[in-house]
């Protein structure tokens, strides 16, 4: 069907609307006049999107007033379309800036007071042609087919990713074994001259406190224990973090090691003084919570001047991870421990330790929140990366920590990581 007609015969307009919607018909409506064309397209005999020279602005204008959207947000988010040449209802879902449902309900706002609009125009035109109209073009429910290319390498990434050392799977076998002797398990640790000299300095740092330098792995089980051992050879596995430095992130493989380190020691201080029982969980979870950055830290170089300018509007890490590239580093984190087989309690912790309320296990995934957050107060005098942290009250509360009680085990973290460090950096 084809349908012209202009404003000066009052009442064609709406006669044609109320024929569209009477026939359900599907198309397209555009309205011209001297200074601009503005296209109101059908679905079923109902207006779903209005296309204008400002319809683009007017949207964000609307959501900014709803307050769905921050002016920072809404400049990213305009930035993206133009970059990606996509519309902006479809630039806010790629970014995860918006929920799809309020998006739609705030565009067929928008379309119909665009259609009330028209309907009072004086001078010009209009003409109808029946087209088919795709509701998914105006109406983003998923993202982009970049954003999700993004989220596919990314989530390809962590499939490669090498799993852990098999000379530590091979070890912690070993030292679950109560049979096993003390020179098999130096026979496999010594295998990987990295991993057994990180060892013996971890074993022979103030930390510690021995009196006797420790010159073998099977001495230093004899002195020290299998249990404490076993947190020593977790310590020095995460020397994957070291390995490289993070340029998108921006600090190097050391700080991001001593980062873990701080946070394993202060998740089992922490747990020690709350819920002994959860202490060598915790510490695990404590070293494992950021894995993720070993993964997304390239994805982030990709966007890194967007990165940066977000974090110096005091955004939060985490959050603009998600913004970005689809995922943060906790999700990410929480799919290398799966691949790693680490326990299902433990792989929650971790995936929850921004937002400890959101999993069954928050008592653990709060010492692992409490534990991060301090590292980060304590980064500078530690000389470790920091980021902008918000603390979870409710997390506080429920670990049931006094200021006084948090202030001195911030102290007690900061004193074990710099006893650790006179060795290890020696």
């Amino acid at each position: 069907m084809q349908i012209e007609g202009n404003f000066s015969k009052p009442g064609s307009l709406p006669h044609l609307i109320d024929t569209l919607s009477q026939t359900k018909r599907t198309g397209v409506l555009r309205f011209s006049d001297n200074s601009q064309t503005v296209i109101i397209f059908f679905k079923d005999g109902q207006a779903v999107y209005a296309s204008g020279p400002k319809s683009q602005a007017r949207l964000g204008l609307l959501l900014k007033k709803r307050g769905l959207i921050s002016e920072d947000n809404l400049r990213m988010a305009v930035t993206h379309a133009r970059q990606k040449k996509v519309i902006l209802g479809q630039a806010l879902v790629d970014k995860h800036l918006i929920e799809p449902k309020d998006l739609h309900t705030e565009i067929k706002a928008l379309t119909d007071r665009t259609l009330e609009e028209l309907l009072h125009w004086r001078s010009g035109s209009f003409a109808y042609e029946d087209a088919p109209v795709s509701l998914e073009s105006f109406y983003p429910a998923k993202q982009s087919v970049d954003a999700n290319r993004m989220k596919k390498r990314i989530a390809n990434s962590v499939r490669v990713l090498p799993p852990m050392p098999s000379v530590i799977q091979k070890a912690q076998k070993v030292m679950a074994d109560p049979n096993s002797s003390l020179r098999r398990l130096g026979e496999i640790l010594e295998k990987d001259q990295g991993i057994a000299a990180r060892i013996l300095r971890l074993v022979n740092s103030p930390y510690y406190g021995l009196t006797c330098k420790v010159a073998s792995i099977e001495r230093a089980i004899v002195v020290l224990g299998r249990k404490t051992l076993s947190e020593i050879i977790s310590m020095a596995s995460m020397s994957v973090f070291a390995n490289r430095d993070y340029m998108g992130y921006g600090f190097t493989g050391e700080e991001m090691w001593w980062h873990t380190i701080a946070v394993g020691m202060g998740a089992k201080i922490i747990a020690e003084k709350v819920s002994p029982g959860l202490a060598e969980d915790a510490f695990a979870a404590g070293l494992i919570h950021d894995a993720g950055k070993l993964v997304l830290d390239k994805f982030v170089l990709e966007e890194k001047a967007e990165f940066d300018r977000m974090i110096a509007n005091k955004q939060l890490s985490y959050e603009v991870e998600k913004e970005l590239l689809g995922w943060n580093h906790a999700e990410i984190a929480s799919q290398i421990c799966s691949s790693w087989k680490v326990p299902d309690h433990m792989t929650e912790a971790v995936m929850h330790h921004h937002k400890p309320g959101n999993t069954e296990h928050k008592t653990l995934a709060s010492i692992v929140h409490l534990a991060d957050a301090m590292a980060h107060v304590c980064a500078a005098d530690l000389g470790m990366p920091a980021n902008p942290y918000k603390i979870d009250r409710n997390a506080v509360q429920l670990l049931g920590l006094e200021t006084l009680e948090m202030n001195h085990i911030m102290n007690n973290i900061q004193e074990a990581v710099e006893k650790a460090r006179e060795t290890i950096q020696a």
